[in-house]
């Protein structure tokens, strides 16, 4: 894909995840580093549109950073998050924090929302949460780095504990 190419494409992701937000869409197309992809997750990451966090980060402090998101479903449901707890005692943190992200992704679904995750290139998260509806428009845009959490995809473990 030639660069302009590239920054048109992610000027268009830019406006299907803020559509409210012409910020954004200046922010990718001001990307001076030559990364359009990294000024976006920056950009959303200032607006508070995109949760940015490390692996290393705690659970708690996770779900509010994701309750804090404009997009956030006001009809999420925490009430597996207990069990949750139980569940994860023995896990290395990086198994924790995905484990928490394929939960909470797989209850977007119960609610038509997705939980998309943006590739950042490192051992950090960037997610946003979207409509399905939405996020049916993202493979039209061709760009790989995108991808909705659902449960078993990073951690194999396919228990639904949010039943």
């Amino acid at each position: 894909m030639n660069p302009g190419n590239a920054q048109e494409s992610m000027v268009s992701i830019a406006k299907l995840l803020a559509p409210d937000e012409p910020d954004v869409v200046r922010g990718v197309r001001a990307a001076t580093d030559g990364d359009p992809w990294s000024a976006l997750i920056r950009t959303l990451s200032a607006r508070g549109l995109a949760a940015v966090f490390d692996w290393e980060e705690d659970p708690g402090e996770i779900r509010s950073l994701l309750e804090a998101l404009p997009s956030y479903p006001d009809n999420l449901s925490w009430s597996w998050y207990g069990a949750y707890e139980s569940e994860v005692d023995d896990l290395d943190q990086a198994e924790v924090v995905e484990r928490l992200l394929e939960v909470v992704g797989e209850c977007c679904v119960r609610v038509g929302k997705v939980l998309l995750s943006l590739e950042t290139g490192s051992d950090s998260y960037a997610v946003i949460f979207m409509s399905a509806d939405e996020y049916a428009r993202v493979p039209a845009l061709g760009l790989a780095g995108l991808e909705a959490v659902r449960l078993g995809q990073w951690s194999g473990i396919d228990d639904d504990i949010a039943n």
